[in-house]
This record gives C-alpha cells, sequence and structure tokens, in this order.
C-alpha cells in the first residue's frame, strides 16, 4: 500500500483522535507546540486580513490570546452545538450566541479567528 492510501485512510480511521488532537490544540491556557503555532500563523493572518487587526503582530497576539482565553474552544462548542441543532433540525438561523444576545464586536473577532482556525482544518 502507498503511502498516499495509508494517509487516505488513517485520516477516516483516526476520526476521534483527530478532533481529540484539534481540542487540545484549542485548549485554554499559555502553552505553545508546532500546531498550536501553526492555528495562530493562520489565525493571525485571517485576522489581518479580515481587518480585525492593525498589523500582524497584533493579529498575532489577538490570536494566540483568543486560544489562551479558551475562546476559541468555546466558539467550538457554539459550532458544535449549532450543527447538532441544524442535524436535528431545530436551527432558527438566529445570528444572536446562545444565551440570545447579539454579537459584539469582540464576539464577531472571535468568530472570525475561529472561522480562521477552521479554514486551517480543511
Amino acid at each position: 500500500m502507498c503511502i498516499k492510501c495509508c494517509i487516505h485512510i488513517t485520516s477516516y480511521l483516526c476520526r476521534d483522535e483527530n478532533a481529540r488532537l484539534f481540542r487540545e490544540t484549542l485548549a485554554p491556557g499559555q502553552f505553545t507546540n508546532a500546531k498550536r503555532d501553526a492555528v495562530v500563523l493562520n489565525a493571525g493572518m485571517g485576522l489581518y486580513v479580515y481587518g480585525l487587526a492593525q498589523t500582524l503582530g497584533e493579529a498575532f497576539k489577538l490570536a494566540r490570546s483568543t486560544l489562551e482565553a479558551g475562546t476559541a474552544e468555546q466558539q467550538l462548542d457554539r459550532w458544535v452545538a449549532a450543527s447538532a441543532r441544524a442535524a436535528a433540525g431545530t436551527n432558527t438561523g438566529d445570528p444572536a450566541d446562545a444565551n440570545g444576545k447579539e454579537n459584539s464586536v469582540e464576539q464577531q473577532k472571535v468568530s472570525a479567528s475561529a472561522a480562521a482556525v477552521s479554514a486551517v482544518l480543511q
């Protein structure tokens, strides 16, 4: 079996392991590793491109602080809940968050950061 086939099969067999590793990367706290650094770089670039940070340095700091505070993990939890609601046919499409409040600018920044993180995974 060639390496391409092994990678393809492994990607399907290790869904739970991949999810665990991704959640570990998004876990709150001040630590770093190659995966987390890659997420910070990509999310930071997304924040900069979306105009949510004036400089790349500011964008990378925002991305890292979002991870350290656990906000990215919280956003992922909201996406998982929304996906479950959509699958169950109960998604209202309301842009409000789980508390029924409209998204603030900070939440929009977090959403953009999380979107950039999501783009890394695809």
